[in-house]
């Protein structure tokens, strides 16, 4: 079986949330079938992408005003209007064709857009199965990020979403199957399109590996880990929050916990409290995750799945964060807390009870495991449905 995936851009060039899911679908894909992959960007003209065969570049793709305003007054969306030239629906449409594709996977939304804006789209779709891995509802995450002061602005924004959610729509109903990125994006989207219950899917993002590192071992554990990019607003949002109310309630509780905070932007927090401390950019983390207790993850905004918690439950370290956060995961590691005094009544049970620590912890890694099993297991029921 051939399978063609399609991508936004290059996803080992970027290290973030967002190609952090794709190559996790890049990896669950590869024992599948014959891997090939397309996407917009001059790395792909190169012969691999990773470890990947690469069947060509769609173009590329750059922001601009004028096209926006353009896309938005004929009625587009210009998120993906600017996938969908009539260069990328043609190179796309070859690739289809010469290389006997039987299974095309748009990893995230705007993938799809080459495909749809295709007249050839319906002609070409019988007989292969076409599958969007949706990283968010995009439409509503768009909606969410509208935090400029300014009114024009704003209002285009918001004549984005809506033509946004039009299209987002149109390429659920296109495609044969959707799989979402969260329980909680699947029931948004089934709301909306009832009828198409059975091809909407929740499918688990699994993590890079599971590393045995968790709370297994001899050495004391005397940290509290956040790990986020503060360059991203949920996550300086979520380091203030910590610096400000988190730090000097859980000082009074432990004052021989220390909370480290570890991602760019971090070290402007060093500090800030007693037993605070911003550690920046790491390039490893294994250390970290070793010297934890517990990781932290009091995020209430922004989209997709956090990788931080993911991790953290593959090296066998349990997190206790918001019900925002626990978005794609399902776990007993996973222990919701919403305020400070929250937090710090889990983290201060965690210290007190060592077995109830490695319970957590190898209940984080089999959770891992079992989503890879559930990909497997989805995977077989798709083909099966498409008579493959």
């Amino acid at each position: 079986m051939k399978i063609l995936v399609v991508l936004c851009q290059n996803p080992f060039t970027h290290f973030d949330g967002g190609t952090y899911a794709v190559r996790a679908s890049l990896r669950q894909l590869e024992h599948k079938g014959e891997l090939i992959v397309t996407g917009f960007g001059a790395d792909f003209d190169n012969p691999r992408i990773g470890n990947y065969k690469s069947a060509g570049s769609l173009g590329e793709v750059h922001n601009s005003r004028f096209e926006f305003i353009k896309a938005l007054v004929l009625g587009h969306s210009y998120s993906m209007e600017k996938y969908a030239g009539r260069l990328a629906q043609s190179k796309l449409q070859k690739i289809l064709l010469e290389n006997r594709i039987q299974v095309a996977w748009f990893d995230k939304l705007q993938s799809v857009a080459a495909a749809l804006g295709s007249a050839k789209f319906e002609s070409t779709h019988s007989g292969r199965l076409y599958v969007l891995r949706s990283h968010n509802v995009e439409h509503a995450i768009l909606s969410d990020r509208l935090s400029t002061d300014s009114w024009l602005t704003k209002r285009l924004l918001k004549l984005e979403a809506s033509r946004l959610r039009r299209e987002e729509i149109a390429a659920i109903v296109a495609t044969d199957y959707t799989c979402t990125i969260s329980r909680e994006d699947r029931e948004s989207l089934v709301a909306e399109l009832p009828e198409l219950k059975e091809r909407i899917i929740f499918l688990p993002l699994s993590a890079e590996s599971v590393t045995d590192c968790g709370n297994n071992g001899d050495a004391p554990r005397k940290s509290v880990l956040f790990i986020g990019d503060c360059r991203w607003r949920p996550n300086r949002i979520a380091a203030e929050w910590i610096a400000e109310e988190l730090a000097p309630t859980l000082y009074k509780a432990c004052p021989d916990l220390a909370i480290r905070l570890v991602g760019r932007g971090t070290e402007m927090f060093s500090r800030m409290q007693a037993n605070l401390e911003g550690v920046g950019f790491a390039e490893r983390l294994d250390e970290e995750f070793e010297a934890a207790l517990c990781t932290i993850a009091p995020v209430w905004h922004g989209g997709g799945v956090n990788v931080k918690v993911i991790e953290s439950l593959a090296h066998g370290v349990p997190v206790i964060g918001s019900v925002f956060a626990k978005r794609g995961t399902d776990t007993e590691a996973y222990i919701e807390a919403e305020t400070a005094a929250d937090f710090v009544a889990r983290i201060s049970e965690l210290k007190d009870r060592p077995n109830l620590n490695t319970n957590l912890s190898i209940s984080a890694r089999c959770s891992v495991t079992k989503s890879r099993k559930e990909f497997d297991d989805i995977w077989t029921q798709i083909l099966g449905k498409a008579g493959y």
